[in-house]
């Protein structure tokens, strides 16, 4: 269950990072400048080998305008991955 959790999240600020990017017209090198951390870093989230930390998630959150309607689909998303767990016992 908490795997797949991760997995979502992975996804959601992934693509969150990536239409912020895109919308703004900037570089991995300026995204990873405002999100405080290398272009590196930055590369492996866009290409998906890393997932985002606690302070890029917050920092993902402060830049965009959507934010709570991401938090509430997160929520969706937990609660389906949560109730089928519990089904699954």
């Amino acid at each position: 269950m908490r795997a797949e959790m991760e997995a979502i999240l992975k996804e959601t600020f992934r693509d969150l990072a990536l239409k912020l990017r895109y919308e703004r017209k900037i570089t991995q090198h300026k995204m990873a400048e405002a999100l405080v951390m290398s272009e590196r870093s930055y590369e492996d989230i866009e290409c998906g080998r890393s997932a985002c930390g606690a302070l890029t998630i917050c920092l993902l959150l402060i830049e965009c305008e959507d934010a709570n309607k991401i938090l509430a689909d997160l929520r969706v998303e937990f609660e389906k991955v949560h109730s089928s767990a519990e089904v699954s016992v």
